[in-house]
């Protein structure tokens, strides 16, 4: 996973590079070099904070999923288990899994776009339910259900909980 996430930063650095130098051919002139000059300095802080995100990644996966993996790699020779293996062996494996619980917290805060797009996300699902409860609640009418048990014909009314 490192050797992937290295070949991505090499890549990226590299071509973000090119695309700016293909921009800053043709101009010239004092202020066309200030803007170029700035859009540039623009692009290299965005690309460290691009990397220095993946590299965060990185070093979560690697503390989240070393332990597990050592501790399977150890334990594949016969050895004399311990008293707490079982026990040690899951935590391990929950401490795995967490890995994919940080990931999302990582990008949100590495990523303005990311939290932004997030709080979207939340506020569309948020006003959806809301809509449907007022929807809901707005209807003057009590759904009616019968129930078919042996020998009744009784009908229940459903209770709306607000």
């Amino acid at each position: 996973m490192a050797i992937a996430y290295g070949c991505i930063c090499t890549t990226l650095w590299k071509s973000t590079k090119k695309a700016a130098d293909l921009r800053g051919m043709g101009k010239t002139g004092e202020n066309s070099a200030k803007v170029d000059q700035s859009r540039r300095s623009d692009e290299v802080q965005a690309r460290v904070k691009i990397i220095r995100m993946l590299v965060i990644v990185v070093l979560v996966f690697a503390m989240c999923w070393g332990p597990l993996l050592i501790f399977e790699a150890v334990f594949a020779f016969p050895v004399k288990h311990f008293r707490g293996f079982v026990l040690t062996r899951e935590s391990f494996r929950l401490l795995a899994f967490l890995n994919s619980a940080l990931n999302p917290i990582i990008y949100g805060f590495s990523s303005r776009q990311f939290r932004e797009s997030f709080k979207k996300l939340c506020c569309c699902t948020c006003a959806r339910l809301r809509r449907k409860e007022m929807e809901v609640s707005s209807s003057n009418q009590t759904p009616t259900y019968s129930m078919s048990q042996p020998g009744t014909t009784e009908s229940v009314k459903k209770q709306h909980i607000s």
